[in-house]
């Protein structure tokens, strides 16, 4: 399965690219795909009709991305 990150820039380019076209504030990709993944669920519509992607594969890509904040938080502590 691909990362959240790669997945971002196969169908956006960047996380820069992606808020833009889906109108989020500046940072606002970087600070979900580091603090809080299940972020991406409020627009999850908007990432399906853009990207054609299938909902069951975005929610794995987040839950994947969950998994890997909480083991890097793990490590900093």
């Amino acid at each position: 399965m691909i990362t959240l990150e790669a997945w971002i820039k196969v169908n956006f380019g960047s996380q820069k690219a992606m808020e833009e076209d889906l109108g989020l504030a500046k940072k606002t990709i970087h600070r979900w795909a580091n603090t809080n993944p299940t972020r991406f669920y409020s627009i999850l519509p908007e990432l399906m009709e853009r990207t054609g992607t299938d909902p069951v594969d975005i929610i794995n890509m987040v839950k994947q991305r969950e998994v890997d904040v909480l083991a890097i938080e793990g490590n900093r502590k």
